[in-house]
């Protein structure tokens, strides 16, 4: 049996290994991962859209950045429902007065960052619809073989998922994504509502911008304090499978969900978030 001075000096042993690799990491993240340009110039914050998945939000992104002429700066993985703002990318989102794609949720450790960005763009959609739509962008990424992003999906999806009828696919996704999408929006609003800073949150939502892209688009223009919003020449972007845009409807889970399934959905959605966003 090792001697307790044996068993600390395997311990120091193994902890200046990890503070080797540890070094070792941050050289290759400053050697590989330059920052972004700054461009004080610009009028234009810093910008972050934050949005609910399978809102719009690779097209809206590309169409702010191309129409601002701003660098996309990555600011977090991009998970959800629980993501986290990376502060080193976040100071290259500030000083580049970039914009950045997100889910991020409205949890303290992000707030606390948040307090930094001036602008934040928050996208909500009709959570029967999110659902719907995600279960047809995890059969893209399963029929793609794009096996790394199915794994990033909280819950893990279960063995035998997708051979599973739409039916039970459906039932699935209304037990487990439906309850997170009704959080993060929950905690999303209640966070905004108290944070009393009007300039800096804009909340809007997928059916907004369907209804009247011309319109959505003045209005976060407006927020973001560009000059004569009725005036810019707003970046055409084609709506692709590619940009995860695949049919923008907002209502196909009415003839997809069963009567039960739809009911069930409608019934968790509190109701108050139903009469503000109009979701019927």
């Amino acid at each position: 049996m090792s001697s307790m001075s044996d068993v600390i000096r395997q311990r120091d042993d193994l902890i200046r290994q990890r503070d080797d690799l540890i070094r070792q990491r941050d050289e290759l993240i400053r050697k590989y991962v330059q920052p972004t340009p700054a461009r004080p110039d610009d009028p234009v914050p810093g910008v972050l859209l934050n949005t609910l998945p399978k809102s719009a939000s690779v097209f809206i992104l590309e169409t702010l950045s191309g129409t601002l002429g701003k660098p996309v700066v990555p600011v977090s993985p991009g998970y959800f429902p629980r993501d986290q703002i990376d502060f080193r990318q976040l100071r290259s989102l500030i000083d580049s007065r970039g914009i950045a794609q997100s889910h991020v949720d409205a949890s303290e450790f992000n707030r606390r960052y948040l307090k930094r960005i001036e602008k934040v763009v928050v996208q909500f959609r009709d959570p029967r619809q999110a659902t719907l739509s995600w279960l047809h962008h995890l059969e893209r990424l399963f029929k793609e073989q794009q096996h790394d992003l199915l794994f990033t999906v909280t819950p893990a999806l279960p063995e035998g998922y997708f051979a599973l009828d739409l039916a039970r696919k459906i039932d699935y996704q209304l037990g487990h994504y439906l309850p997170q999408v009704l959080q993060w929006q929950s905690e999303w609003v209640s966070f905004i509502d108290l944070s009393n800073e009007p300039g800096r949150y804009l909340l809007t939502t997928f059916e907004e911008f369907i209804a009247d892209p011309a319109r959505y688009f003045t209005s976060v223009f407006a927020f973001l304090g560009c000059r004569g919003p009725d005036r810019i020449a707003v970046q055409k972007v084609d709506p692709t499978v590619e940009r995860n845009f695949r049919k923008g409807t907002t209502d196909e889970w009415r003839s997809v969900f069963s009567d039960a399934q739809a009911e069930r959905a409608t019934a968790e959605i509190p109701v108050a978030m139903k009469t503000r966003f109009g979701w019927r």
